[in-house]
């Protein structure tokens, strides 16, 4: 039902980008070219604050800046027990959208994390993992009117993580030791992924936006040396306010809601609200933090990022 609902809610938003592109008229009045320039990433007045969870819908210069983090506990089958790891994990990002045509930016980023146990025991079992993920891509503006905006992304990105766990090290080197085939004693996965985005926005006036992206993961991943294929539905929906336009006030709220799941099936989906607020003294930059909860079956985390965004 909860799927249903916020896929309704994503679809509502981007039809109704459409629609309004199809009926919009500008008004005819004139604009001078720093006044296009300067308006180029805004809605109605309005400018969407960033996440480290949701993507841009607007193909704008852009220059970003997050730094994530984490804490909670994940379910994790180990030999023939069921245990409960506590995790915590801190990673930077950067990303850059660059722009090449009128309505087409070239994005290209890198993100990292690390992942750790937080006790005894996660440290045993789990022990830590490090993650980095490259990416590039392409962001086309299929229409930007008064209030709406629909664009088309087509991101390729390789994420490469590298685990070591004290407790899987030493049982594949007893049972290499006691005849068994050689098994590397840390875990590599490589995966090349391809991720095609729908995204919209549309701003009410200048305090109030939504937006809302559909898209999928097609994954190929190599874990050990071993290939496979899978691939993701992916959806989410956002809300933001700033209440400089209403009250003077520079300071901006968000509402974000990311939802992704296995095409096959297989494993449960995994759910993300969070909850940002933000600086909006300038229209050119922000800067803000959002905290929310990741869920995934059993497994929950507390998540936030700090989190930045200058426009040039």
């Amino acid at each position: 039902m909860q799927m249903k609902f916020f896929f309704l809610m994503a679809a509502v938003v981007l039809a109704g980008s459409t629609l309004s592109a199809q009926v919009y008229t500008p008004s005819g009045s004139q604009t001078t070219a720093s006044d296009q320039e300067e308006a180029q990433h805004l809605l109605a007045g309005h400018r969407y604050l960033p996440s480290i969870y949701f993507p841009n819908p607007l193909a704008v210069p852009t220059f970003e800046f997050d730094l994530g983090f984490g804490s909670g506990s994940i379910t994790r089958d180990y030999q023939f027990s069921t245990r409960e790891l506590k995790l915590g994990t801190l990673g930077p990002k950067v990303e850059a959208q660059i722009k090449i045509f009128d309505r087409l930016v070239v994005i290209a980023g890198i993100a990292g994390n690390i992942v750790m146990g937080l006790d005894n025991e996660s440290i045993a079992f789990y022990g830590a993992s490090a993650k980095t993920r490259p990416r590039l891509g392409l962001l086309y503006q299929i229409t930007k009117e008064e209030h709406s905006a629909i664009s088309f992304g087509m991101e390729w990105e390789k994420p490469q993580m590298i685990q070591a766990s004290p407790v899987e090290a030493l049982s594949r080197t007893v049972e290499s030791a006691l005849g068994g085939p050689d098994q590397p004693l840390t875990d590599k996965v490589e995966t090349d992924r391809w991720r095609p985005t729908l995204r919209g926005a549309y701003a009410f006036n200048p305090a109030f936006g939504l937006s809302a992206f559909l898209g999928m993961n097609v994954d190929t991943e190599n874990f050990n040396n071993v290939e496979s294929e899978s691939s993701q539905y992916l959806l989410g929906a956002s809300f933001d306010a700033d209440f400089k336009p209403l009250a003077r006030i520079p300071v901006g709220f968000s509402l974000t809601y990311r939802y992704s799941d296995r095409a096959n099936g297989d494993g449960d989906p995994t759910n993300i609200f969070t909850m940002g607020i933000f600086e909006t003294f300038s229209n050119q930059f922000n800067a803000g933090i959002e905290v929310g909860q990741a869920t995934s079956g059993s497994d929950s985390l507390m998540v936030g990022s700090i989190v930045t965004r200058y426009y040039y």
